[in-house]
């Protein structure tokens, strides 16, 4: 159900004598027309953020207590949101209290999520553990391991091993080392080596070199696709060499809460899009991710689905640093 949420507040605090307007101090607001809450600030499961757009589609009033304005607060267990202050057509009103049925989060760029040092600093370990509805459990352990010349290029090598503990290819590992730089804008990977193993096969070594260097920009902005097609030189150490062209366009989709087995978490929905072609030959891939906006594990991911299977993996354990 979609109601006036302030309209509705002015009814009812004239009919409790408990609204108070202070035209002057307005810092949150709405927009009655689209329905879109801009945030100051706001406070959730112990972190808080700053310049937060919440698209409000359904809600119901508690209350309007008025006075002097509190801390702005959302309870994801309840749906409980409570503004300290918000300004609506040209009136402020304080401590107002919705029960919100549907919202969409929002924020100008994707660097909440993306921008996160520890990830990329040398020593640090992460873990994650993703359960795919597929009934894959894959376990990947992530260290960055030093700093290194590449190719001629100064770069961060980082390694993930992964390996697979239930599924299809259960028993199976990859170690891919990935040969990295850190930009102002984004984090560059110039090329990777993997070795993987399948149970009962030989060993296979895949080296790809990059031109130019696939980039993961820390500042997508909403709604505005960036694409880029890079040349992979790409060595299979069971089938010797090729060249092939990938194109990826990556769109960054807004904030949003989810609730996985590894806990409850604010993240940025991205979706990538990747055509890959040699010759003749062509194939296609698509993903969505949800990555954390904040806290310990900012920068992991909560999800991710692949958007032509249908399989959802989710993350069932995330640790950094071994916390």
């Amino acid at each position: 159900m979609k109601s006036n949420m302030f309209a509705a507040a002015r009814c009812a605090a004239w009919v409790l004598g408990a609204c108070t307007s202070f035209g002057a101090h307005a810092v949150n607001s709405f927009d009655l027309a689209t329905g879109r809450l801009s945030l100051d600030s706001i406070s959730m499961s112990g972190a808080t953020y700053t310049n937060v757009v919440v698209t409000v589609n359904g809600y119901a009033l508690q209350s309007v207590a008025g006075g002097a304005p509190g801390a702005t607060s959302f309870d994801p267990t309840s749906n409980i949101l409570t503004l300290g202050s918000v300004s609506f057509q040209g009136v402020t009103y304080n401590n107002v209290v919705v029960r919100v049925g549907s919202y969409a989060l929002t924020a100008n760029t994707y660097s909440d999520c993306a921008n996160n040092g520890a990830l990329m600093s040398v020593g640090s370990s992460y873990q994650s553990v993703m359960q795919g509805s597929d009934q894959s459990v894959t376990s990947t352990t992530t260290t960055v391991n030093r700093t290194t010349i590449y190719n001629g290029a100064n770069a961060l090598e980082v390694q993930a091993d992964s390996v697979i503990l239930a599924g299809t290819y259960t028993g199976s590992t990859i170690s891919q080392k990935s040969y990295m730089q850190v930009v102002e804008s984004s984090v560059n990977t110039l090329g990777t080596t993997a070795t993987v193993s399948l149970p009962g096969q030989a060993a296979m070594v895949v080296s790809v070199v990059y031109s130019p260097a696939v980039q993961a920009p820390l500042n997508l902005a909403i709604s505005a696709p960036v694409s880029q097609s890079v040349s992979a030189l790409t060595t299979n150490s069971l089938t010797g060499a090729m060249t092939v062209t990938t194109a990826t366009t990556l769109t960054y989709q807004g904030m949003e809460v989810v609730t996985v087995p590894a806990g409850t978490f604010t993240v940025c929905k991205v979706r990538s899009d990747t055509v890959t072609s040699s010759g003749n030959s062509m194939a296609t891939a698509s993903q969505t991710s949800w990555r954390i906006a904040s806290g310990l594990y900012r920068g992991l991911f909560a999800k991710t689905v692949d958007n032509k299977t249908g399989v959802q993996s989710v993350a069932t354990k995330l640790t950094l640093n071994g916390s």
